[in-house]
């Protein structure tokens, strides 16, 4: 098994819902994969963090596997590692399923402009994200991962509203998050939920469809702390707006940061969901190549 590669040294955590179709209980499971090598137990629904991976009930499906917190290209391997062994014993997804990925960002000094970098970015490239997607994960089709902010809100009133608020709030990220939560709905159910900084301090993407393919579990995680590298790095809050071309914003959006392999397969994603012009998409893949962004 190819594993993916990460660059980012942030923490995260991974939440991956799957149907229990391996003819084993919950605990039987667990077992199973602690005999495997990994450090795994059965618990009831419960949303504390754990030294070690657990395996709960879901109510939106039927189970979900929760990691502890994780580092690196380590915790990247176990996490894809664990996924190819729920398959391997006979588990499954549908489209009640989701991957979760939290990313920490507790520990940045800069984390309130962060934040509003962060919704800008996800906002600018919503339908490029969209497009990796199953039609249940796109625009508002998903009650657990609704649209963070209204799909049709343009760049100009996004940025507006946030520097604003991003003015009257940029000493403490409580009051950030409230004031950004007054004006979006504070419901955890959304593609990029801030209600887990007050808890975990992440934040939370919830957009990816069920899988139990570690490589796009992998990919997706790369995509995740990387971009939130990128967004919270950024030293103008203009720098992580997506370019108004659609090559570009491909590019902008998933060659930076990040390497061939993990750009090819962003590539193979688009291709298959067709939901972007295919000349559209190789003319991206040639020109991140050229320039050398991956």
């Amino acid at each position: 098994m190819k594993l993916s590669k990460i660059k980012s040294n942030r923490t995260f955590g991974v939440e991956i819902e799957f149907i229990n179709t391996s003819g084993f209980t919950k605990a039987q499971l667990a077992d199973e994969l602690t005999d495997l090598g990994f450090n795994v137990i059965s618990e009831a629904y419960n949303h504390n963090t754990r030294d070690n991976w657990k395996i709960v009930t879901d109510g939106s499906t039927d189970l979900e596997l929760v990691s502890p917190v994780l580092r690196g290209q380590a915790g990247l391997d176990e996490t894809m590692k664990l996924a190819k062994a729920l398959s391997d014993l006979g588990c499954s997804v549908n489209r009640t399923c989701g991957v979760h990925v939290h990313v920490g960002i507790a520990n940045d000094t800069n984390r309130n402009k962060g934040i509003i970098n962060l919704l800008k970015y996800m906002h600018a490239n919503r339908r490029i994200i969209d497009s990796l997607m199953p039609d249940s994960r796109r625009e508002n089709n998903n009650r657990y991962c609704k649209e963070t902010m209204n799909f049709l809100w343009t760049g100009a009133q996004v940025n507006r509203k946030l520097n604003k608020i991003f003015n009257q709030n940029y000493h403490y990220t409580e009051s950030l998050i409230t004031s950004i939560q007054n004006w979006i709905g504070d419901s955890r159910y959304k593609k990029l939920n801030l209600n887990s900084f007050r808890k975990y301090g992440t934040v939370e993407f919830r957009q990816h469809s069920g899988s139990l393919d570690s490589q796009k579990i992998g990919n997706w995680i790369v995509f995740c702390t990387s971009t939130v590298d990128k967004c919270f790095k950024a030293k103008q809050m203009s720098a992580v707006i997506n370019q108004p071309h659609i090559a570009e914003s491909i590019i902008n959006c998933f060659a930076v940061g990040y390497n061939r392999k993990m750009f090819n397969y962003v590539c193979d994603r688009l291709r298959h969901f067709n939901v972007l012009p295919i000349n559209i998409i190789e003319q991206a893949h040639r020109k991140a190549i050229e320039l050398r962004r991956v």
